[in-house]
């Protein structure tokens, strides 16, 4: 039910955007993620150029009629009639998007992009990413937007070295793109709408290599926004003793003691996912929470929210 947004206008939004390319955390059984850049939505011939904007207009029409017209339909391949209309909802999609994206107006009675100056988002490539994600959440009702997960990856924290001097600059980085990112939201009055958190898939050794350290395990991560019953530290707290109870004994390895299961969960039952769809969603929640029970699985967010 998530993805059929108002198809009767004979287009619609998908659940899932992404400023980061193809992301396998946003594909599902129905659809996958709509890509972005920090400069709106990505064309099939190139990327949006003011200098050539018209020809790719021109271009990406006629690739709207080969798709979706007469020859299509003629095609007496399934796959390609398949590939077919995929691409031509598409490039219908992007068409929408890019209209709304490159005049913006306004939302709430402010000027969309001049919020977004007010918020002062960092000039990096996150800061970029994070601003084009509030930008769309501030069009969320020209382009009928109703429940939708954006993806921003910021890499590099594989630090196997110079790990304290390169952290100590990526942290800073870090800071001013969200803090902007919360600030617009504020700005637009939607922070209770919102969730945002970190996902990676490992952590890091507590021993040092020398400048750095090692893939690990267990490791921490925040969420934040209105729903949140913020500055606290949930979880079990480690000891950080080489060796000590919370070392699996590989290196300052920390076996995970809360499960990214019941992570998810708590924002899935916020985001309207019920229990009934909770194991389907989850396959293995059952390992780590009951979703009939009436008490969240981690306890982050607000009660009522």
């Amino acid at each position: 039910p998530f993805h059929a947004q108002d198809q009767t206008a004979g287009y619609y939004m998908p659940m899932n955007f992404s400023v980061s390319g193809n992301s396998v955390i946003q594909t599902g059984a129905v659809e996958g993620q709509f890509v972005l850049t920090s400069s709106g939505a990505l064309n099939f011939t190139a990327y949006t150029n003011p200098a050539t904007q018209g020809m790719l207009e021109k271009q990406n029409a006629a690739l709207r009629d080969i798709t979706g017209g007469a020859v299509e339909q003629n095609y007496r391949n399934l796959f390609d009639r398949a590939f077919a209309r995929t691409t031509r909802n598409a490039s219908d999609r992007s068409a929408e998007f890019s209209a709304q994206f490159n005049a913006p107006g306004t939302f709430n009675g402010l000027n969309i992009e001049a919020t977004l100056t007010a918020a002062n988002f960092p000039g990096s490539p996150l800061g970029q990413n994070l601003r084009a994600i509030a930008k769309c959440i501030a069009l969320r009702e020209p382009l009928r937007l109703r429940r939708q997960t954006f993806f921003a990856q910021f890499g590099g924290w594989d630090h196997h070295f110079e790990l304290i001097k390169t952290q100590a600059g990526m942290l800073a980085s870090l800071d001013a793109a969200i803090g902007a990112f919360q600030r617009a939201l504020e700005l637009f009055g939607v922070q209770d709408d919102v969730i945002t958190f970190t996902a990676s898939d490992f952590g890091r050794t507590i021993r040092s290599n020398g400048k750095g350290t090692d893939h690990a395990w267990g490791g921490n991560h925040l969420v934040f926004g209105g729903p949140v019953d913020g500055g606290k530290v949930l979880g079990t707290w480690p000891s950080l003793v080489l060796e000590g109870p919370s070392d699996v004994g590989y290196g300052g390895r920390f076996f995970p003691t809360t499960s990214c299961d019941a992570f998810f969960c708590e924002m899935l039952r916020w985001f309207g996912v019920t229990n009934a769809d909770m194991t389907s969603v989850l396959p293995n929640i059952g390992n780590f929470y009951n979703v009939a029970a009436t008490v969240p699985p981690i306890g982050f967010l607000k009660t009522g929210a």
